[in-house]
């Protein structure tokens, strides 16, 4: 009785409150009968419709999804994924704002997003957009939206993992993370031990939205993707919805076709947001579980590295790149730690780099070398050299001294092969998020057999292959000819024959 009478019921609300048309009424019931289809609410809908919000057929999927999330036995979590620009954000943010926290008085919210330089202006979007007709407070240093009947949200952020700590050990109702594929599983898992609530009548949740592509791709998609596609969601605690840019009618035709004209991984990860992307991928050996440090099986200290190296790729329209590593007396290298940005001069890289360096102990001079590509010893018009001016900053690079494929080859190598047994010779520390998310989007050449294909940095300025071109310069260049090529390798031959042969 209460679904006949959804759509006859607000119809008779919004005649009432707004004196409303016939077209604007016949409107209305058209949208209230999709928002039933997918699973939505009566005051659900009362709710965003009353905040002014007017969502998509697949956004309406998405908040129908969260409502499951009331039942005893419903969903814990719901992932909103796929390709650029489809409004998931968007989405996610109107069911936070104006469905639960307006149900639910004194609900404790947690929004984390991967922040970017235009992140008060992204706030102030949503601000408008979501909240044009919901009473609130903006408390902008505190980074809270306060209603009035007492539920705050919290406006996290984050650039690197570590920022997130500062938010472990307190409780919150509901968690929503934005870009979820750009946090580890395991720093994910750490800020969910904060998923918990003593408030009667709700269940604690958590809402994503993320593209294809990142460090934690694939837990997410084990942990979404994979029930969705095989029809497993009703047994499972989760929930997931897929959408492309085909699904956002308010999108700019001129994005559309900039999706339209990507090719290769790009086309399928951010137009056809699809998660089987890396079929072509370079490191197929790349196992995160194993390769990524620490975990159950390593721990490295660093008070036992011999030896210390970098590695730089210095950037003018694209980023620029360091990495650090080190060895121990087994020679197993770790790569440490990670930087990368954009926009800055040498004076400025040159002070991160030493204060880089310091968090580890070390100095510059501690290094055995720094490498870098050649392009650093090239002189512009007035002669001088990237390097040159890298010295007057107390930095020594030296030049790379290896072809692409060689160290391509290299770098694959030292991961080893675990479904042959033959252990990695090379581990990543878990904060070199954006290292480990190149490597795991690096595609072949088609065109240059053995060789990684370029690729820029993503639509919105982040990602990139300057980190993998400091790695495996640093890796494959050894200026005390440590390593050394008596001929070109085949990355057909297993990973025992390349370390066989010295590599």
């Amino acid at each position: 009785m209460e679904e006949e009478s959804y759509e006859k019921e607000w119809m008779g609300v919004r005649r009432s409150e707004q004196r409303q048309s016939r077209e604007d009424l016949i409107k209305i019931g058209n949208y209230m009968s999709v928002a039933r289809e997918k699973g939505c609410k009566k005051d659900q809908m009362e709710n965003l419709l009353r905040a002014g919000i007017w969502l998509q057929k697949k956004q309406l999927e998405f908040v129908g999804k969260c409502r499951e999330c009331d039942s005893d036995g419903g969903p814990t979590a719901v992932m909103f994924a796929g390709g650029r620009g489809s409004a998931k954000t968007h989405a996610v943010w109107a069911q936070v704002f104006a469905d639960d926290c307006q149900r639910m008085p004194g609900l404790k919210v947690l929004i984390l997003r991967k922040v970017g330089k235009a992140n008060q202006e992204q706030i102030n979007d949503y601000r408008q957009k979501l909240l044009g007709s919901l009473k609130h407070e903006y408390r902008q240093q505190a980074q809270e939206i306060v209603f009035e009947n007492g539920s705050k949200v919290i406006l996290g952020n984050f650039k690197d993992e570590k920022d997130i700590d500062k938010y472990l050990g307190l409780e919150y109702d509901l968690i929503a993370i934005s870009e979820s594929n750009q946090l580890t599983f395991t720093k994910k898992k750490f800020i969910l031990t904060c998923l918990r609530t003593s408030k009667a009548g709700w269940r604690p949740r958590l809402y994503e939205d993320t593209n294809p592509g990142g460090v934690g791709m694939a837990e997410n998609k084990a942990m979404y993707v994979v029930p969705f596609r095989r029809g497993l969601e009703e047994g499972s605690k989760t929930r997931y919805v897929h959408s492309t840019v085909y699904d956002n009618k308010f999108v700019n035709k001129e994005y559309v076709t900039l999706l339209e004209s990507l090719t290769g991984w790009q086309r399928k990860a951010w137009l056809e947001g699809d998660w089987d992307f890396a079929a072509g991928s370079f490191f197929t050996n790349f196992i995160p579980d194993y390769h990524v440090y620490p975990n159950e099986r390593v721990n490295f200290d660093e008070h036992e590295a011999v030896r210390w190296y970098a590695g730089y790729d210095w950037g003018i329209a694209h980023c620029s790149a360091v990495v650090l590593i080190a060895e121990d007396k087994k020679g197993i290298k770790y790569i440490v730690d990670e930087w990368m940005d954009n926009g800055m001069v040498l004076a400025q890289q040159a002070e991160i780099i030493h204060d880089l360096f310091a968090q580890h102990g070390i100095t510059v001079s501690d290094l055995d070398y720094f490498t870098s590509g050649r392009d650093c010893f090239a002189r512009d018009k007035d002669g001088k050299t990237v390097a040159q001016d890298f010295e007057a900053f107390g930095i020594s690079l030296t030049a790379g001294d290896v072809d692409r494929q060689n160290g391509w080859k290299v770098f694959h190598s030292l991961f080893g092969d675990i479904s042959a047994k033959v252990p990695p010779r090379l581990y990543i520390n878990r904060k070199c998020t954006n290292l480990i998310s190149q490597i795991q989007v690096a595609q072949h050449n088609d065109k240059r057999p053995g060789d990684v294909q370029k690729f820029n940095a993503t639509l919105d300025g982040e990602g990139g292959d300057d980190l993998l071109d400091a790695t495996k310069t640093c890796l494959a260049s050894d200026p005390y000819h440590a390593i050394q090529f008596a001929k070109p390798v085949s990355l057909s031959r297993s990973p025992y024959q390349l370390i066989g042969m010295g590599i």
